[in-house]
């Protein structure tokens, strides 16, 4: 707790700060940016193309 500009009191807990905006984008581009990079074209891989293959048939 710290000392207010009229000698209140107040309350500065890590819950009651709010979120930094760096924070938030920063944890998105971690969660999302490998995702991202690891989608691969759906018709360049063999596995998709035997996909494709048996649903045609």
């Amino acid at each position: 707790m710290l000392m207010g500009r009229e000698g209140t009191l107040v309350n500065s807990t890590y819950f009651s700060r709010p979120i930094p905006l760096r924070l938030i984008l920063l944890l998105t581009l971690a969660v999302h940016g490998p995702l991202l990079a690891m989608q691969l074209p759906i018709t360049n891989s063999y596995d998709a193309n035997f996909h494709i293959f048996f649903a045609s048939h």
